[in-house]
């Protein structure tokens, strides 16, 4: 894997979520819910990361930490997104209750090895130090 990305739940400072020490199962269930729309047309990371009964879907992960600085909903993002708005305080992350350790996922980038790479690709495995 080339990295490991951390992913977080995040409200606006005004949520309800704000002051729970930890944020139940039920309350998630029952609060909207921004997500990303590429998530909800992949059956495996919609099954993994669609919770509330309410939700509404953003074009990319920009947006869906917009509508929740809005106070529109809660999402879960890559902390990497939510750095400089959690230092401005206009987000904040929370933990809910399914969460027993930090959710992580491993980024792996794979292509063929019988195809001539083209510029981009050659490009990334140069700053990755493949080559």
């Amino acid at each position: 894997s080339i990295a490991n990305i951390e992913w977080v739940c995040i409200c606006s400072p005004d949520s309800i979520f704000a002051d729970m020490q930890q944020v139940s199962n039920e309350t998630l269930i029952g609060e909207r819910q921004i997500v990303c729309r590429s998530m909800m047309q992949n059956t495996v990371l919609q099954a993994q990361g669609a919770f509330s009964q309410d939700i509404w879907q953003a074009d990319d992960q920009e947006d869906v930490i917009k509508l929740v600085e809005q106070g529109i909903g809660w999402a879960i993002v890559p902390k990497d997104f939510t750095v400089e708005k959690q230092a401005m305080g206009t987000l904040i992350d929370f933990r809910p209750e399914f969460q027993r350790y930090e959710m992580m996922n491993s980024a792996d980038v794979l292509w063929k090895s019988n195809t001539r790479l083209g510029p981009a690709a050659k490009y990334l495995c140069e700053m990755l130090g493949v080559f």
